[in-house]
C-alpha cells in the first residue's frame, strides 16, 4: 500500500509538470525562457526516472512485481525500441545486428524496455560523443544473447562485480544519478528468467 501510494503521489504531479512544461515550450518566446524550460525538462526527466526506479525496486523487494510474459520477435522488438530512442542516443551512432531469421522470446515488454533503456543510458553516458554503440542479438545455444557494447573507457575488473549493486557508483563516475539504473535492469532481467552480466573488451 505504501509503495502504491508513493507511486501515485509522485507520478501525478510529475505528469502535470511535464504537461505544463511541454505547453510552455510550444508557446513560449524564443531565447532565455525556452532555455530555462529545456533545463527544466531535463531535470524533470531525471526525477521521473529516479522515482520509477525506486518504486520498481521497492515492488521487487515486496514481492509484488510479477512479469507478464508474452512472445515477441526479438528483431522487431529491438528495431521498434531503438527507433523510439533517437533523442536518447545523444550524438552516438548505433549499430544494430539482428538474427537473419525471426527468433521469438518470452518477455514482459515493460520490464524488458526499462532494462534496455537503463543499459543504453549507461552506455551513452560513459562513451565519448560520436562513438558507436554496438547492439547485437544472436542465439547462444537455446538462449537469446543481447549485447550492448560501447567505446568508453571500460570498467575496471575490481568494479565489475559491484556495478549491479544499488547506489553503487564507480570511481570517476560523472555527476548525477543514484546508481540505481543497472540494479533495476538486473532485477528485471532476473524476473524474466534471464541473466545480466558485464565485461570489458580487450580493445
Amino acid at each position: 500500500a505504501l509503495v502504491d501510494n508513493f507511486s501515485h503521489e509522485m507520478q501525478t504531479p510529475l505528469s502535470v509538470l511535464a504537461s505544463a512544461i511541454q505547453h510552455l515550450r510550444q508557446h513560449g518566446r524564443p531565447g532565455t525562457e525556452l532555455e530555462i524550460l529545456q533545463e527544466a525538462t531535463i531535470a524533470l526527466s531525471r526525477l521521473s526516472i529516479v522515482v520509477a526506479e525506486m518504486v520498481d525496486l521497492a515492488k521487487i523487494e515486496c514481492g509484488i512485481l510479477r512479469p507478464a510474459l508474452e512472445w515477441c520477435d526479438t528483431g522487431d522488438f529491438l528495431k521498434e525500441w531503438l527507433g523510439d530512442r533517437t533523442e536518447e542516443t545523444n550524438g552516438h551512432r548505433v549499430d544494430l545486428v539482428l538474427p537473419a531469421a525471426p527468433v521469438y522470446i518470452r518477455v514482459d515488454t515493460r520490464l524488458f524496455t526499462t532494462a534496455l533503456d537503463n543499459i543504453l543510458r549507461n552506455a551513452v553516458r560513459h562513451a565519448p560523443v560520436g562513438t558507436t554503440i554496438h547492439i547485437t542479438a544472436e542465439m547462444t545455444g537455446d538462449r537469446m544473447a543481447i549485447r550492448v557494447a560501447d567505446e568508453g573507457p571500460g570498467i575496471p575488473a575490481d568494479e565489475q562485480g559491484r556495478i549491479f549493486e544499488r547506489f553503487y557508483r564507480g570511481a570517476g563516475s560523472l555527476p548525477g544519478g543514484l546508481g540505481l539504473g543497472l540494479a533495476v535492469a538486473q532485477q528485471f532481467v532476473k524476473l524474466m528468467d534471464g541473466a545480466l552480466t558485464v565485461g570489458s573488451r580487450p580493445e
